[in-house]
C-alpha cells in the first residue's frame, strides 16, 4: 500500500507539473516512447495513451498473446509497433533495442522516453516464499531493468531537452 501511494504522489507531481509547462509534452510521430510491460495494467496504459497523444509508441509486451499486446496491436496503425519482451533474456531485449534502432536510422525520429515498467510480485509472507520465487523477483524487477537501461544508454545520452 505505501509504494502505491507513492507511485500515486509522483504521478500527481508529474501531471501537474506537465499539465502547467504546456512545452514539455509536444506529442509528434518523430519520438519514440519505449515502454516494457505492456501485456496489462500500467504498461498498456502508458502504450495506449502514448499513442493516443501522437507518439510513435514501441511496446514490449512478455506475451504477444496477451489480452494487453492483442489490444495495442489491433490498432494496426504504424506509429505503434508491438515487440515481445520478456527483460530476463537478453535476447528480447536485443531485439526490441533493434526495432528502436531501425526507427532511429530516420534522422526526424528521436528517442523521447524508455518506460521500463515490467514488474511481478509474489503475494504472501517472505518466510513462505520459494527460492524460485525470490529469484524470479529479482531477475524481473532489478535484474531485468538494468538490461534495458544498459542496452539503450547510448541512446539515452542523446535525448534532447526541449
Amino acid at each position: 500500500m505505501l509504494y502505491f501511494m507513492i507511485a500515486l504522489g509522483v504521478l500527481l507531481i508529474l501531471y501537474f507539473y506537465i499539465k502547467n509547462n504546456p512545452k514539455i509534452l509536444k506529442p509528434t510521430k518523430e519520438k519514440i516512447v519505449v515502454i516494457t510491460g505492456c501485456d496489462s495494467g500500467v504498461g498498456y496504459a502508458i502504450a495506449n495513451e502514448a499513442f493516443k497523444n501522437g507518439f510513435t509508441t514501441v511496446a514490449g509486451c512478455l506475451s504477444l498473446d496477451s489480452e494487453g499486446g492483442q489490444a495495442l496491436h489491433n490498432l494496426k496503425d504504424e506509429r505503434i509497433i508491438v515487440v515481445k519482451c520478456d527483460i530476463t533474456q537478453m535476447q528480447d531485449v536485443q531485439n526490441l533495442h533493434l526495432k528502436v534502432s531501425k526507427l532511429l536510422e530516420n534522422l526526424d525520429y528521436s528517442l523521447y522516453a524508455i518506460v521500463s515498467n515490467s514488474g511481478v510480485l509474489v503475494f504472501g509472507e517472505f518466510q513462505w516464499q520459494t527460492e524460485e520465487q525470490l529469484e524470479h523477483q529479482v531477475e524481473v524487477n532489478t535484474l531485468g531493468h538494468i538490461r534495458v537501461l544498459k542496452k539503450f544508454m547510448p541512446e539515452i545520452f542523446t535525448i534532447k531537452e526541449e
